[in-house]
């Protein structure tokens, strides 16, 4: 299947993608752009520079954005991602952003059972199907 030249009507404004300048977030990055989508780059190198460890900018990289494309570094499984992404999320939600997606791993080993990060991603997940099962329905109509 191909990913370039999609356009999905649900998001029609504004798309930040974290990690822009990374492996997967610079395809992410180019196929978003080459399917007409306006995206703006988070990451240090860019204006606005997006960092984790700096909460002080991420109001300027979310201003006017409607989805976020989140690519957590350096990796989901360690201490501390879920607070991150949670107070990311949360200060997402203030500024209107209505779409998030989330990048995880595939193939790779489970982190200890105990990392509070799996309670976060289990409730991600089950808020976006509930949304996918709502705009389904909604469709069905």
């Amino acid at each position: 299947m191909s990913s370039t030249n999609i356009k999905d009507p649900a998001v029609g404004g504004l798309i930040l993608v974290l990690g822009a300048t990374g492996k997967t977030g610079r395809r992410i990055v180019e196929r978003l752009e080459a399917s007409g989508f306006p995206t703006r780059r988070g990451s240090r190198s860019a204006f606005p520079f997006f960092d984790w460890n700096n909460e002080a900018n991420w109001d300027d990289c979310l201003a006017g954005v409607e989805a976020v494309y989140i690519n957590y570094a350096p990796d989901l499984a360690i201490p501390g991602a879920a607070d991150s992404i949670q107070a990311f999320v949360d200060r997402a939600r203030q500024h209107g952003v209505t779409r998030l997606v989330l990048l995880s791993g595939r193939g790779q080993p489970l982190p200890k059972p105990d990392y509070p990060i799996w309670r976060w991603v289990i409730e991600l997940r089950m808020h976006c199907m509930g949304q996918v099962m709502r705009r389904a329905a909604r469709a069905n109509d």
